[in-house]
């Protein structure tokens, strides 16, 4: 009597396991920029998250890894294995750390859009002004003190202040004002931005010229 059913191949992935990749990544690339409007961001969340997680996924994967690694004949063979499988658990380190912090990103972004705004005034460190390239316009990037602290901010957007700073090469004439809410763990949720210009720029800009 013929089987009914053929015997699956533990080695080969199905439909469902492609689908299921799919949705990780599908999940990765929505959630990786959730808290890009985050200032402040407790980045020792990301360090400790992708520190603990790597090692339980070496741990998880150790026993497979010590069976393949032994099976490999010449050195070469080895230390490829090595690198690629440290390699692989990095990113799925770095993929599943993202998913599970975005929860937490969301939500501290509610609670910030529940306390008041406070309008915060920065000085303008540097700023880069972006190119055209094959792939499009890049980003202006506009690096700033906040509290004390570096940050950055990108934006597409094409103003006339921006495109002065580039021109004059000094930030001194102009001034980031922020509108934030407060959030969790010293951080803050960015509502919006702008450049402001000093009342004495005309002048100032007049005699250089």
């Amino acid at each position: 009597m013929e089987e009914s059913a053929k015997t699956k191949d533990p080695n080969k992935l199905t439909w469902q396991n492609y689908l299921l990749l799919a949705g990780i990544i599908a999940v990765f690339y929505f959630y990786k920029d959730s808290h890009s409007d985050i200032i402040n961001y407790p980045d020792y969340l990301r360090y400790w998250g992708w520190i603990a997680l790597f090692i339980v996924l070496v741990v998880i994967r150790s026993k497979k890894f010590i069976v393949n690694y032994a099976s490999l004949q010449t050195i070469g063979e080895r230390m490829f294995y090595l690198v690629l499988s440290l390699s692989g658990a990095a990113m799925g380190t770095l993929m599943a750390a993202t998913i599970l912090l975005a929860p937490f990103n969301y939500y501290n972004a509610y609670v910030a859009t529940q306390n008041k705004a406070d309008t915060v005034r920065c000085t303008i460190d540097d700023a880069y002004i972006g190119r055209q390239s094959p792939a499009g316009l890049e980003p202006n990037t506009i690096k700033y003190h906040f509290q004390g602290k570096e940050d950055s901010l990108c934006t597409t957007d094409k103003t006339a202040l921006i495109a002065n700073m580039h021109e004059l090469h000094t930030y001194s004439f102009y001034t980031l004002i922020l509108a934030t809410h407060k959030a969790l763990l010293g951080s803050y949720w960015l509502q919006s931005w702008r450049i402001e210009e000093k009342k004495d720029t005309t002048s100032m800009t007049q005699k250089r010229n």
